[in-house]
């Protein structure tokens, strides 16, 4: 049985029909003109939205995820873009965490991460702490490292962090030893090369495609032949699924029409910039 199930959820003329299933990392790639899309598919795989009957279902283990306290106490739902916490004070944090959530915080562990990631230089204190953009993801990502949840799904696992300490949150939110299930809505792809089982596009014509993480994308001049188009590419090129046959990438070469067949993992390179992130 799958981790989670997807039957016939509708979500802005997009029909969504998958399953996640156990020990598998998730990326999904998120195309600024399908932002509030995905936004509103993770909120439900969550379980935080409630699904109209007349829109399909999303079940953990047979059940609604929906109100699911079993699914909950398994779960978390960041976004480390987002700001949780306005102190570095690890017994105030473990308290805050015990009474609302009634979950053990490990302290010395949050200790260890402060120091390791050097968090206090990216703090400003005064009636409360303020972190940067960077600070504030390495101190989400040590939030979450202190807790003992098997399953996470995580917007922006990577946001705003350029140095070493991005691989070494990629290399612990990906680990299969803890983290039963992961599902991660991707700032950076190609943070992520080599630690991603599937990848989720959701395409220009309201497609959803859960492909490997070893298959490969085509950037091509748009043409009618086309079909699973991602976003649109640099040069007035689109980038679509590279799913095309030997005889199909030889009647592009017959008809002069110029592609190139790229890794998942280097999109960003080859998107236009009108749909590139800031």
């Amino acid at each position: 049985m799958a981790y989670i199930e997807i039957e016939n959820l509708i979500i802005k003329d997009t029909t969504i029909n998958i399953s996640f299933f156990d020990r598998e990392v998730i990326g999904i790639y998120s195309d600024v003109i399908q932002e509030k899309k995905i936004d509103e598919f993770l909120f439900i795989i969550s379980g935080i939205n409630s699904i109209n009957k007349k829109c399909g279902s999303c079940k953990n283990l047979g059940k609604d995820v929906f109100d699911n306290l079993n699914y909950f106490k398994n779960r978390v739902f960041l976004d480390f873009s987002l700001v949780y916490t306005n102190t570095l004070k690890k017994e105030f944090i473990a308290e805050n965490f015990i009474n609302r959530f009634q979950i053990e915080f490990d302290q010395d562990k949050f200790k260890k991460w402060i120091k390791e990631f050097k968090i206090r230089q990216e703090t400003t204190v005064d009636v409360e702490y303020k972190f940067s953009e960077v600070g504030n993801t390495l101190v989400n990502f040590s939030l979450l490292n202190c807790i003992d949840k098997k399953n996470l799904i995580i917007s922006n696992p990577t946001y705003k962090v350029l140095d070493e300490r991005k691989d070494i949150i990629v290399k612990e939110i990906t680990n299969k030893t803890r983290y039963n299930n992961v599902i991660l809505k991707l700032d950076n792809i190609s943070n992520f090369k080599g630690y991603l089982d599937k990848v989720l596009f959701f395409t220009r014509d309201n497609k959803v495609l859960l492909v490997n993480g070893s298959d490969t994308l085509i950037v091509i001049e748009e043409n009618i032949r086309l079909r699973n188009i991602i976003c649109n590419g640099i040069y007035n090129n689109v980038i679509c699924l590279n799913d095309y046959s030997k005889e199909e990438l030889k009647d592009f070469d017959k008809r002069k029409i110029k592609y190139k067949v790229i890794s998942i993992y280097d999109i960003d390179k080859y998107r236009g910039e009108a749909y590139a992130k800031e």
